[in-house]
This record gives C-alpha cells, sequence and structure tokens, in this order.
C-alpha cells in the first residue's frame, strides 16, 4: 500500500492485536511517538526502524518531501 500525502510504501500485516469490532480493524503503528502496545507489535513483527531525523534534529530524505510553503 501506498501513504497518500508522502508516497512511502508500507505493508499490511495481519495481527491478533486489531479487533474489526472495536473499530477499524486495522492499527497505525509509531514506534517512537506510540504508546506501548505499538512498541510491542513493533517488536514482535520485528519491523525495520524508518529514522527521519538526523543528528542535528532536522527531517531527513526518510522523511518524505517538505510540506508546502
Amino acid at each position: 500500500m501506498t501513504v497518500p500525502i508522502y508516497g512511502q510504501r508500507v505493508r499490511i500485516i495481519p495481527h491478533p492485536y486489531v479487533d474489526p469490532a472495536k473499530g477499524t480493524g486495522a492499527e497505525m503503528l509509531c514506534t517512537f511517538g506510540g504508546d506501548q502496545n505499538d512498541l510491542q507489535i513493533w517488536r514482535e513483527l520485528r519491523m525495520d526502524a524508518r529514522i527521519i531525523i538526523d543528528d542535528s534534529g532536522k527531517m531527513n530524505s526518510m522523511a518524505g518531501p517538505p510540506w508546502p510553503e
């Protein structure tokens, strides 16, 4: 699947934590800005991290194109 705003490709992975009876049936992970559940699922699935902030605290090319001014 492609994320609409930045065109980043993401995988759709089934997980027993997601329950369609409690909402959409989808879970978006935000590993280091999210909550403990996000980190737990990220670790369980051994997902890669996309590091988008460089050592100077600025967004790098992995973050996608800048927002229009």
